[in-house]
């Protein structure tokens, strides 16, 4: 039993680091995004399917500074608060931008999505019933007990 909760802790350990370097990676590659964001865990309602574990869609979230280079004009605070200031699930707002490096975060993002996002691995490593928020160089976790 040590031995088994040795490996376990080594393949946590091992798998922090693994998914830290492909974020920091990504985040190199797309300053433009301040955070990226997302809930995993198992379903507690019973609709006859077995209720697995999964890792929800991750969400981006830009910086104001980056989401005006993006777009390619100035936002005011109030804009950028009412639109951009949420994380964003679907990149809406760089497919359908006429700059060409808001597209190529867009491909980006959803490159590093497919990637990384390994069921097995988040919840060794975040858990379940968690809500995580990775930024440059961290991840923040915080218990998420909703649906």
């Amino acid at each position: 039993i040590d031995e088994m909760e040795r490996a376990r802790a080594k393949m946590k350990k091992e798998g922090k680091a693994a998914l830290t370097e492909a974020f920091q990676e990504f985040f190199t590659a797309a300053p433009e995004v301040k955070a990226i964001k997302w809930i995993q865990s198992i379903p507690s309602f019973n609709d006859g399917d077995p209720c697995v574990f999964s890792v929800h869609e991750l969400m981006l979230k830009l910086s104001k500074k980056g989401m005006e280079e993006l777009l390619g004009r100035k936002m005011t605070k109030d804009e950028y608060d009412a639109h951009f200031e949420e994380y964003d699930s679907d990149e809406w707002s760089l497919q359908n931008a006429s700059n060409a490096r808001a597209k190529e975060v867009a491909s980006l993002f959803r490159e590093f999505v497919r990637a990384v996002q390994y069921d097995e691995l988040f919840q060794e490593v975040f858990g379940d019933g968690a809500e995580v928020i990775a930024t440059p160089g961290k991840f923040k976790c915080e218990d998420y007990y909703g649906d």
